[in-house]
């Protein structure tokens, strides 16, 4: 197994999760390793699944290829509490991203939420980021500002 690829290992993680039938899935980037088409394709089994065996699906994602319209419902949790449960299709501020044309409405809203946490918070304890002994500020890979605290 040490020799196959990222995406072979999370296509063979996937096997094994989807072989016995389930009522319920929580699912932690799972498409992470996978390329577009391999995306598409456990997306629209999974959604078949779900609707063939009235199963239901906790997806928590980044990657937003192929999830227009995928989703029945959405729950958005900040800071451990959920902020809203409801059909998807009672989201207003998608409805307007959509009716004004954005191209990617679902990322654009989820970006909106975020990015909106972000400055709601103006202590943000998760921002701050030392320097290493020689001053140097490590690669961050994350957007937004961060606070250093160099000495």
């Amino acid at each position: 197994i040490n020799s196959i690829s990222d995406g072979q290992r999370r296509r063979c993680q996937l096997l094994e999760l989807l072989a016995t039938p389930r009522t319920l899935y929580l699912m932690d980037e799972i498409t992470s390793d996978l390329d577009l088409f391999a995306r598409e394709g456990i997306l629209n089994f999974m959604r078949a699944e779900c609707e063939l065996r009235g199963a239901t699906i906790f997806y928590c994602t980044h990657i937003f290829d192929h999830l227009e319209g995928w989703a029945t419902h959405l729950l958005h949790m900040s800071q451990t509490q959920v902020v809203k449960y409801c059909d998807f299709a009672e989201v207003q501020e998608y409805k307007d991203l959509v009716d004004g044309g954005d191209p990617t409405p679902l990322y654009s809203l989820v970006r909106g939420w975020i990015y909106g946490e972000y400055e709601a918070h103006t202590e943000k304890p998760w921002r701050k980021v030392g320097c290493s002994a020689d001053g140097r500020i490590p690669n961050l890979g994350l957007a937004g500002p961060f606070q250093t605290i160099c000495a």
